[in-house]
């Protein structure tokens, strides 16, 4: 870990925020997979992709 430039991985995230555990499993399985595949770092990511994919909107963060 350097500093502040240590980021938590999807699964840490999910560990350690309970809102985001249950945000995240409220979802279709479908989009928990892509989440996944993208190794979200942060709610907010999520949320933001989440966001994009309801617009039709599938890029990475």
């Amino acid at each position: 870990m350097q500093g502040n430039n240590y980021k938590l991985g999807l699964s840490d995230l999910l560990d350690q925020s309970l809102t985001c555990y249950e945000y995240f499993h409220s979802l279709p399985k479908s989009l928990q997979e892509k989440i996944k595949d993208l190794d979200i770092h942060s709610f907010e990511d999520m949320q933001e992709y989440v966001a994009n994919h309801s617009r039709g909107r599938y890029d990475n963060i």
